[in-house]
Order: C-alpha cells, then sequence, then structure tokens
C-alpha cells in the first residue's frame, strides 16, 4: 500500500479485518505521507460524521476502514476499494467493493488475502455467538445494579471481554432481553433461552460461507459471475476476456484481483 497508494484513481477506502490492523495500515501509510485516516468501531460518531465527509470531498486519499464504514455511506466517485485481508464471504465483500466507481468510468477493486484470514474469521465467528453462562452474567449484574451500567462497568463486573460483551449485549437487545438507554444499558426483566440449534445453523452457515469466500479467492474463472451467482443471480455471466485477462495478469504470489470497469450496484 505505501508503493502503490498513490497510484489508485481519486480516493477510496482501504478494508481491514480488525481494528488494530485498520490503526496500524494508517500509521504506515500518514508516515509515507498519505493523507489517510482511520474509521473502525472506536471512531466517536461525530469523527465519523467528519471522516466520511472528508472522504467524500476527497480532503484525504483514503479511510482505512474496518466494517465499521457500512451501508450508509455513499460516495458515487469513488475510484476504489483495497482489502487487506478478505471478508468472510462473498456478500460481505460484494457489498463493499460495490460502492467503488458506481459514477466514474473506471474504479479499481483488490484483493489482498492473508495468511491469517481465516483465523480472524473464526475469532469474530465464536465470539458473535452468545453463551448461556455469559447471558446470565449480564442480566444478573444488571439486575443487582438497579440503575443502568456501560459496557465497561459491565465489563469490570463479569467475567467477558471486551468484544465478546458488545456482541453479547446486542443479541440480547434484539431479543428484547436488555435495552440500551442513556447511561448504558438496562435489564428488561424478559427471560433469555440458548437457542441451541439455531446457533448451530448460524455456525454452518458462517462456515459455508468462509469456504465460498477461499473458492471465490482461488478460482480461475470470472470472478464477477462468481459474485453474482453468490447472491443467486440467474444472469450471471463471464466478463469479457479482456476483463478476465486483466484481473489475471498480476503475479500470483500477490493474490491480487484488480477488476477495471467493475460494476456491482
Amino acid at each position: 500500500m505505501v508503493a502503490h497508494l498513490f497510484e489508485l484513481p481519486g480516493s477510496g477506502i482501504i478494508y481491514c479485518l480488525t481494528v488494530s490492523a485498520a490503526e496500524q495500515v494508517t500509521q504506515a501509510l500518514k508516515d509515507a505521507g498519505a493523507q489517510v485516516a482511520s474509521y473502525t468501531g472506536r471512531t466517536d460518531p461525530a469523527e465519523r460524521e467528519e471522516l466520511e465527509d472528508a472522504l467524500r470531498h476527497n480532503r484525504v486519499k483514503a479511510l482505512v476502514a474496518t466494517s465499521a464504514l457500512g451501508m450508509g455511506f455513499d460516495k458515487p466517485d469513488l475510484g476504489f476499494v483495497v482489502h487487506l485481508g478478505a471478508p468472510s464471504s462473498p456478500v460481505a465483500y460484494y457489498q463493499q467493493v460495490g460502492r467503488a466507481g458506481r459514477a466514474t468510468d473506471k474504479a479499481d477493486v483488490i484483493l489482498l488475502p492473508g495468511s491469517e484470514d481465516r483465523d480472524i474469521w473464526e475469532y469474530f465467528a465464536t465470539a458473535g455467538m452468545p453463551r448461556q453462562e455469559h447471558a446470565d452474567a449480564v442480566l444478573a449484574a444488571l439486575g443487582d445494579a438497579g440503575r443502568p451500567l456501560s459496557t465497561p462497568a459491565l465489563e469490570a463486573l463479569v467475567d467477558v471481554r471486551r468484544t465478546r460483551l458488545e456482541l453479547l449485549l446486542k443479541v440480547l437487545d434484539v431479543e428484547g432481553a436488555v435495552d440500551r438507554v442513556s447511561g448504558g444499558w438496562v435489564a428488561t426483566g424478559q427471560s433469555w433461552v440458548y437457542d441451541k440449534d439455531r446457533y448451530v445453523r448460524v455456525a454452518r452457515a458462517r462456515t459455508d460461507e468462509a469456504q465460498a469466500m477461499l473458492e471465490y479467492i482461488a478460482t480461475d474463472d470470472c470472478r464477477m459471475a462468481f459474485l453474482q451467482r453468490s447472491l443467486d443471480d440467474t444472469t450471471a455471466t463471464p466478463a469479457d476476456a479482456v476483463t478476465i485477462a486483466r484481473v489475471h495478469s498480476f503475479p500470483p504470489r500477490c493474490r491480487r484481483q484488480r477488476l477495471s470497469l467493475l460494476r456491482l450496484n
């Protein structure tokens, strides 16, 4: 990225799989003189708006982001989307690269998978699975407190690490066991029971998605058609020979895919 960022057209997004990776890449690019900023789940809401505006008006070359930069962001002339590390599913990848080139003749989409990707996928897949004992501890702590508790306060009371705790709270919120209020979280009094069968199905689906992403990375066929088929698009057809040649013209050791004239929306 340090060597080639300025070769990419316009301004764009560099996606990383973790907050620490986004922060490290941001610092490396800043040290090289690039106008970039990190955008992650740790970024304050007000700062997120400022960063989105900076990218929208080309005041930065790129935002180095996690998936926190999501579906709400729109920049029709986004020049590139780079992934340092592959997302865990073709659908997630499709959604993110689809932000590039909506109002331009050319946009670059570059995927740089890492050897650690599968371990990261596995970590987030398991961290997102709630456990009954963790849920019981959180609900008991909220019930005993008698007042809203922030996530850091809860973390100090229950034996659940921050990332897993935040994901658990989201599940409990969706399922009605907790509410987010001013000052933190409160229990609603509604019981919560671990749905084992459901989470077994979720785990199996995530495993299938991860395998599909590995197949996408390894395929010698048209990757655009692969993505379309992943979304059950019955009109999927291979791109023209020139585009496919471009995709496969990069050295395999880089595992770099560059799709010119890519239209995904």
